[in-house]
């Protein structure tokens, strides 16, 4: 509870509406209208993502071990409290591969 939150927007240069907007994004996540890690929403590697093992119970080896994809989207940190989102999705320039 009380895990989706905004910060405050800046309306001296944010675009008309986008206060509104926010405000509707952040009650579809928290009723569950919107998932985060909806699959139907990014691809991996060009493909869609309908299947992916995460290492949930930990061991000294990190074998995915835990399938997180199920109703079409990605149930992050669902199986236990620290993350497990390690995926590159198609798009996303990741600064800490570049240099």
């Amino acid at each position: 509870e009380g895990s989706v939150k905004l910060t405050d927007i800046n309306e001296a240069v944010a675009a008309e509406g986008t206060k509104e907007a926010l405000e509707a994004a952040e009650a579809d996540i928290k009723s569950g209208k919107i998932k985060v890690f909806d699959t139907a929403t990014f691809t991996v590697e060009g493909k869609a993502l309908d299947s992916y093992l995460a290492d949930v119970d930990t061991d000294e080896n990190y074998t995915p071990d835990t399938e997180v994809i199920k109703d079409g989207y990605f149930h992050e940190s669902e199986m236990r409290s620290a993350p497990y989102f390690d995926l590159n999705i198609d798009g996303i320039t990741l600064l800490n591969k570049m240099f």
